[in-house]
């Protein structure tokens, strides 16, 4: 008797420990995954977007007391200084605050991260059939890549903004010169 309690508790720690086991490959790459969108939400969260902010409400008003006083001053513009004023405001879009695109991506993560925890729950747990797993880990993975690519995209995005920043004012300065200078 003892040695049959032996190999029933050796056959339930052996069955226990098996569980999750078949997919641990899978469950170790997701947590990989899950650690660096952690990273990124983390990094996303505390950027000081404040110099971002600033740059691009000034941009925004400069863009607009231009226009204004082009406008109140019955300014014509050329097809040429049309275009300028037009490739200027492109060139200093976005205008928005950053939190908008970071909080956009922050979701897009939030999802992701929260997706890639589930499945490794039921991973774990055995509780997906087994021609599922491949397309469901695969479908997760991309979604997760392609959230981790729009943060890093919005980050870098927010740092070349910022070295952007005095070609876009010289820029402005040249047009505005040239069109006051013209009007009198």
């Amino acid at each position: 008797m003892k040695r049959f309690t032996c190999i029933a508790v050796l056959a339930i720690l052996v069955t226990a420990c098996g569980i999750g086991g078949h997919y641990r490959t899978e469950v170790d790459a997701n947590n990989v995954t899950v650690q660096s969108l952690e990273e990124s939400i983390t990094a996303l969260e505390e950027f000081d977007d404040s110099a971002i902010n600033e740059s691009r409400s000034n941009r925004l008003d400069r863009l607009q007391t231009l226009e204004a006083a082009l406008k109140v001053e019955g300014h014509i513009l050329t097809a040429e200084e049309a275009q300028a004023l037009a490739d200027l405001s492109a060139m200093g879009e976005p205008y928005h605050p950053f939190s908008v695109e970071s909080g956009i991506v922050s979701s897009k993560l939030r999802r992701s991260h929260n997706q890639l925890k589930a499945l490794n729950h039921d991973l774990e747990s055995n509780l997906l059939p087994s021609d599922s797993v491949r397309y469901l880990v695969n479908h997760e993975r991309r979604f997760a890549a392609k959230a981790l690519a729009e943060a890093e995209k919005v980050m870098n995005h927010a740092d070349e903004e910022m070295a952007a920043k005095a070609v876009w004012h010289q820029k402005m300065d040249s047009l505005e010169q040239n069109l006051i200078h013209e009007q009198k």
